[in-house]
C-alpha cells in the first residue's frame, strides 16, 4: 500500500498521525513542578501516539493493520503505563484478530519505541478499541437514511384556506 492512500485515510477518518495535540495552558500563580508533572504525561503520550503511527504505518507492514488509526494514548502520572486507543472499520472478527497481532508485536513495538525516543523507561503498551469512529459511522448512517427518507416523502400541500 501506498503512503499517500494509508495518509488519505488517515485524513478522511479525521485520525491523522500528523495531528499534534496542544499541552494545556500554564495557570498563572501555579507552581511550575506542578505544571510539569501535569504536561510531562501529555507530551510523553504524544510521542509514543507519534512514534507508533510511523511503526504501525511504515515499518510492520502488515496487512492487518494496514487501516488501523492511534486515535489517542493515555499515559499514567508515573509514566509506566500506556493505554493506546485504535480505531478500525474493520468489523468484530477483524478486531479479535487486529487485537492478537498487537499484543503479538507488542515487545517488538516496546523496543522500538526505546531505540527511537530519549525516554529514560518505556512505558508498558496496553491496546484497547476506541469505539467512537464505529459510533460516529453509525450515527452519519442513521442521519442519511432519516435524509433520504424525507426526501422520498411528498413535501405536504398547503392548505387553501
Amino acid at each position: 500500500m501506498v503512503r499517500s492512500e494509508i495518509e488519505n485515510h488517515l485524513e478522511q477518518t479525521g485520525h491523522s498521525w500528523l495531528q499534534q495535540q496542544t499541552p494545556p495552558e500554564v495557570i498563572p500563580g501555579q507552581a511550575l513542578s506542578d505544571s510539569m508533572t501535569n504536561r510531562r504525561p501529555l507530551r510523553v503520550a504524544q510521542l509514543i501516539q507519534q512514534e507508533l503511527a510511523n511503526l504501525l504505518t511504515f515499518e510492520l507492514r502488515d496487512p492487518r493493520l494496514a487501516f488501523l488509526s492511534i486515535t489517542r494514548v493515555v499515559v499514567s502520572a508515573d509514566l509506566r503505563h500506556a493505554n493506546v486507543y485504535i480505531s478500525s472499520l474493520d468489523g468484530e472478527e477483524g478486531r479479535r484478530e487486529i487485537m492478537k497481532t498487537l499484543r503479538h508485536a507488542g515487545s517488538y513495538l516496546r523496543r522500538e519505541l526505546g531505540l527511537r525516543t530519549k525516554l529514560r523507561y518505556v512505558p508498558e503498551l496496553a491496546f484497547h478499541f476506541d469505539d467512537g469512529l464505529i459510533q460516529s459511522q453509525h450515527m452519519s448512517d442513521l442521519l442519511d437514511d432519516l435524509n433520504s427518507q424525507q426526501n422520498d416523502s411528498p413535501a405536504p400541500l398547503p392548505d387553501d384556506e
